[in-house]
């Protein structure tokens, strides 16, 4: 495989990666122009604009996780986790770690459950119309 290189302005600690053919491909269908050496890839950075940083994310991500299943064995569960990760939080934002995004452990867990099950059950109530029910019968014994 021919070594690519790409640098982008900000990504990547402002590091080249060599990517593969298939985001070599798309990098150069968005415009992006690599280099043969590292350095000479570091020397001039691509500039990205909002909407391509998804597919430089991905494509750096991509050549990040490679090369940590390339270093050793047990790395390719490791890298495989981190890229899930990584995709999901492309997809959805950082957004999501508002309500539930450090709450990893079994107390959060439980915590979602239960939170879940109050939602599921404030919603059939709604639905049945039980939850009028339940507020006349309060209202009477008061």
């Amino acid at each position: 495989m021919a070594n690519t290189w790409y640098a982008f302005n900000g990504y990547n600690n402002n590091q080249a990666v060599n990517v593969s053919i298939f985001d070599m491909t798309e990098l150069n269908a968005l415009g992006f122009h690599g280099y043969p050496t590292q350095a000479d890839a570091n020397a001039k950075p691509n500039s990205v604009n909002i909407f391509q940083a998804p597919i430089v994310n991905a494509a750096i991500d991509d050549a990040n996780n490679a090369r940590d299943v390339a270093s050793g064995p047990g790395n390719a569960a490791k890298a495989a986790a981190n890229a899930a990760k990584k995709a999901a939080q492309s997809v959805l934002g950082n957004g999501w770690h508002v309500i539930f995004g450090n709450t990893t452990g079994l107390a959060g867990r439980i915590l979602k459950v239960v939170f879940g099950g109050v939602l599921v059950i404030a919603g059939l109530l709604r639905i049945t119309g039980a939850k009028k029910t339940i507020t006349d019968v309060a209202k009477a014994a008061i």
